[in-house]
C-alpha cells in the first residue's frame, strides 16, 4: 500500500513536473519567435538606412566623376 502510494505522489509530481517544463517550452519559444521577428524587423530597416546611404554615396561620385571629366577636358 505505502508502495502504491509513494508511486502515485511520484507520478503525479512527475506530471506536474512535465507540465511545467513543457509550459515553460512555449513560452520560451513564443518569446524567440517575438525576438526573431524583431530582429528581422530591425535587419530590413538598416537594409533600407543602407541603401538610402549608398545611393547618396553612389549619385555623389558620380557628380564628382562628371566634374573631373569636365575640368580634365578643358
Amino acid at each position: 500500500m505505502i508502495d502504491t502510494i509513494t508511486r502515485t505522489a511520484w507520478s503525479s509530481r512527475t506530471s506536474v513536473g512535465t507540465a511545467l517544463l513543457l509550459t515553460e517550452i512555449i513560452d520560451l519559444r513564443a518569446e524567440l519567435r517575438q525576438d526573431l521577428a524583431a530582429l528581422g524587423d530591425e535587419l530590413a530597416g538598416l537594409r533600407r538606412h543602407m541603401n538610402e546611404h549608398l545611393t547618396a554615396i553612389r549619385s555623389e561620385l558620380l557628380r564628382g566623376q562628371r566634374k573631373f571629366r569636365r575640368r580634365k577636358m578643358h
